[in-house]
């Protein structure tokens, strides 16, 4: 309802003193507002688009600087904030965004029963459910379960519940949600209102499967807790994967729980694009970190050139460079900058900066003098203002666009699947070949990015130069790797993690194993090798719920809220240090 200000408030108040002289009723009848919708009013399957489009939009910002960044080692910051970013100095993260989502899941869960599409609905709606809370309790403990959302009943401070119930209680919805769906009948008007999977029910019973199978191998150090409370993780897991007419997976990129970024309004825009940041400063802040570009460089791997571009300016080795430091033009008229002593600097064509530099902004001779000599004479087109890092990469120019059909919000990934069933064999819950999904996932991954035999997309160590794809021999390698390897974990969970990409759920597998080793490349880590591994309580809760989330900050260990102690997921165990 429009709310009139100022002088004529006066003249309102008359008006409403007579005509409450006349009758009460027909006062409430002149208060209500004739444009203003009841939530009944609301068709459903708006409701649901809604929740669907509000995860796209909300879900890849958390810990888009903290986790994507500095944790999982994708990212660095250097200019302003470089150390609150790579050195984990963030602040507690808010609930804000997933709150208002789960009261839409839980109104679309009640209503649905008056649906036509009833199973349909009631099935996306445990799945998001599920999605998020699987989300929350991994990333921050304890969290409100049984009692959570309950206002109307007269519950304001819900009840942190142990993690281990959340994830039973995750697992139990997830089962129906397939059973649900498996009944499923859709209309036209849901179809056209899910932009997710188009309102087919297989794939929304793929995505919640799929999340099942990823929840059970979560909980892989915490089994003997589980069967205590009625849930045999290996079990369930197996009977999900032995039985795939009932329990379809997601085993293609095309069955991705995923959604390429609109692109017209902030709203709906990829975080990095300029509806979200006019100044492209900001882009040029986030370099790529080292370790990403270093695995994928010393193992030719095409997404290399995919996710991160070039340097603007390569540095060569060279004796009688002038003075010791000189720029000029190459012989193929490339601007170069040559110096006689290169220790300690990268000199490939793609470099990252390497995690938690006590000086990012110096990184690989960088020097805001010799940066404006090089765009004045040699090299004008380059990025020169704050952030600017002439010997370093940027992310690809795909990641400073409002949308581009490569830069998805991923929900989950068949390449992620192919993963935990290879961890899965591997660990024996499954009777198959641990190699056959290791394959499969690299393959989903490269599917994903569009990346196909013979593309023109690999740098060269020994040319510099980008030369055409061998896809066979670079599975040969990827295969010889896993044979060799001591521990057969290291090259599944390190090939995850690649395709875990500017995603957050690359950090939930490497706190469970450790796996690939990050912490051992940390240059000033404020505790040394040690990473973060939870987020700490929303600092509102705490002002309005205190007494429940002082006990869930109980059961931390140690039992402070912050990013390094750990939950019941990681307690009793040596991981991920």
């Amino acid at each position: 309802m429009k709310i009139i200000y100022n002088s004529i408030n006066k003249t309102i108040i008359v008006l409403l003193m007579f005509l409450g002289l006349i009758s009460c009723a027909d006062l409430t009848e002149t208060n209500e507002d004739p444009n203003r919708a009841d939530a009944d009013d609301i068709a459903a399957e708006f409701v649901m688009s809604g929740i669907i489009t509000n995860t796209f939009h909300s879900y890849p910002q958390y810990g888009y600087r903290e986790v994507q960044g500095a944790v999982v080692q994708f990212l660095q910051r250097d200019f302003i904030e470089a150390d609150e970013a790579n050195l984990f100095g963030w602040d507690n993260m808010s609930y804000s965004q997933i709150n208002p989502i789960l009261n839409n899941v839980d109104y679309l869960r009640g209503r649905a029963e008056t649906e036509i599409d009833e199973n349909f609905l009631s099935g996306v709606s445990l799945v998001m459910k599920a999605f998020w809370e699987g989300f929350a309790t991994t990333a921050y403990g304890d969290f409100p379960y049984s009692e959570a959302r309950q206002g109307d009943d007269g519950i304001f401070k819900p009840a942190y519940d142990e993690q281990r119930e959340v994830f039973k209680g995750i697992l139990d919805d997830l089962e129906t949600a397939n059973t649900l769906l498996t009944d499923a009948t859709v209309g036209a008007n849901t179809q056209g209102s899910d932009p997710l999977f188009g309102g087919d029910p297989i794939k929304w019973r793929q995505f919640a499967n799929s999340m099942q199978l990823r929840i059970l191998l979560r909980l892989s150090e915490k089994t003997a807790d589980m069967s205590a409370i009625g849930v045999d993780v290996e079990s369930k897991f197996n009977t999900i994967v032995a039985n795939r007419g009932k329990y379809p997976l997601m085993l293609s990129a095309a069955d991705n729980a995923s959604n390429e970024y609109p692109g017209l309004n902030s709203g709906d825009s990829f975080q990095g694009g300029t509806f979200r940041w006019n100044n492209r400063s900001e882009f040029y802040r986030r370099k790529p970190c080292g370790t990403i570009v270093d695995a994928l460089r010393g193992s030719s791997d095409p997404r290399l050139t995919v996710w991160f571009r070039p340097v603007d300016v390569q540095i060569i080795e060279d004796p009688n460079a002038a003075g010791g430091d000189e720029i000029r033009y190459d012989s193929e008229g490339e601007t170069k900058r040559y110096v006689s002593d290169v220790t300690g600097l990268d000199t490939e064509m793609y470099v990252g900066m390497p995690p938690a530099l006590s000086n990012p902004d110096s990184w690989n001779l960088n020097d805001a003098v010799v940066t404006s000599e090089i765009r004045n004479e040699f090299k004008p087109e380059i990025y020169g203002s704050e952030g600017s890092n002439p010997h370093t990469s940027y992310l690809a120019d795909m990641y400073q666009e409002n949308t581009h059909p490569l830069v998805k919000s991923v929900l989950m990934t068949s390449a992620d699947v192919h993963f935990i069933l290879a961890e899965a064999a591997l660990r024996g819950w499954i009777g198959e070949d641990p190699v056959i999904h290791y394959e499969a996932g690299i393959m989903a991954s490269f599917d994903e990015y569009e990346i196909a035999n013979g593309d023109i997309k690999v740098y060269d160590l020994n040319t510099q130069k980008l030369v055409a794809f061998d896809l066979d021999a670079f599975m040969n390698i990827a295969v010889e790797e896993y044979n060799s390897a001591a521990d057969k974990m290291e090259p599944i969970l390190t090939q995850r993690w690649k395709a875990n990409f500017m995603n957050i759920d690359a950090w939930f597998p490497w706190r469970r194993t450790g796996l690939p080793n990050l912490g051992v490349n940390l240059i000033s880590g404020p505790f040394g090798e040690k990473i973060p591994v939870r987020f700490g309580y929303d600092n509102t809760a705490k002002i309005l719920n205190t007494e429940n989330v002082d006990t869930a900050i109980g059961r931390l260990s140690p039992t402070v809220d912050d990013h390094w102690s750990k939950t019941w997921l990681n307690q009793g165990t040596d991981k991920p240090w």
